[in-house]
């Protein structure tokens, strides 16, 4: 495997791990909102400011890529820019702090399922009989 293939591979991942935490919120934002227990609504909170904290260091490592391919010259290249090898580490480092994030926002969404299930959650409605 080459260095672009695996550049491609990192890329890949952030995308795909950035598109399932947030379809993940999506499917719970609902009642996590719309519960009475406050402890709820903070640690959903704090689980959504570390999946944007996943989101700024996976934009950042794409950026990587994308700022080295604007400031190369593109006109002496032939086909393919290889990137060097610190490049890749810069690369790697960002996408492992955004899979750490994206790890604690899913545990923290995880506590605010499990304390929403766990509270006293009145219903809007109530059906008489």
């Amino acid at each position: 495997m080459n260095r672009n293939d695996l550049t491609e591979s990192l890329v890949d991942f952030s995308k795909n791990l950035l598109v399932t935490i947030f379809a993940i919120f999506a499917f719970t934002s609902g009642p996590l909102l719309g519960t009475n227990n406050e402890c709820v609504k903070v640690i959903y909170v704090f689980s959504l400011l570390s999946a944007i904290l996943s989101l700024n260091y996976g934009f950042q490592g794409a950026l990587v890529k994308i700022n080295y391919f604007l400031n190369s010259d593109t006109e002496t290249a032939k086909d393919i820019i290889l990137l060097p090898p610190g490049m890749l580490t810069r690369i790697r480092d960002h996408i492992k702090k955004q899979y750490w994030f994206s790890l604690i926002s899913l545990i923290l969404l995880t506590l605010a399922i499990g304390a929403h299930f766990l509270a006293d959650n009145h219903l809007s409605v109530v059906i008489k009989q």
